[in-house]
C-alpha cells in the first residue's frame, strides 16, 4: 500500500516513522504548506512532496491517506480525501 501523509509536522513525522514498520506499505508523498517541512520529508526519503494536499490526492502513486493536518482541518481534509480517494 501506498500511503501518503497529509501534514508533516510532529505528527506526521511521527507517522513517517510508525509507517515505516507496516508491512507491504510506503509513504511515497507528504503534503504540507510548510516548506521547511516539506524538506524535512525530502531528507527523510519521501520521494514526492506537495504544497497543496489536494495535489497528494490526485497522485496515481497514493493509495491511502493518515491525515495528520491540524485539528482544525480534519473535517475538510477528510472529506476531500473520501471524494477523491473513495
Amino acid at each position: 500500500m501506498r500511503i501518503g501523509l497529509l501534514g508533516f509536522g510532529k505528527m506526521g513525522r511521527m507517522r513517517l516513522k510508525a509507517a515505516r514498520f507496516l508491512r507491504g506499505a510506503t509513504v511515497t508523498a507528504v503534503a504540507d504548506s510548510s516548506k521547511r517541512a516539506l524538506e524535512a520529508a525530502r531528507r527523510q526519503g519521501v520521494p514526492q512532496v506537495y504544497a497543496d494536499y489536494h495535489d497528494l490526492l490526485a497522485s496515481p502513486t497514493v493509495d491511502a491517506v493518515i491525515i495528520t493536518v491540524p485539528n482544525a482541518m480534519h473535517e475538510e481534509a477528510i472529506t476531500a480525501a473520501a471524494k477523491i480517494l473513495g
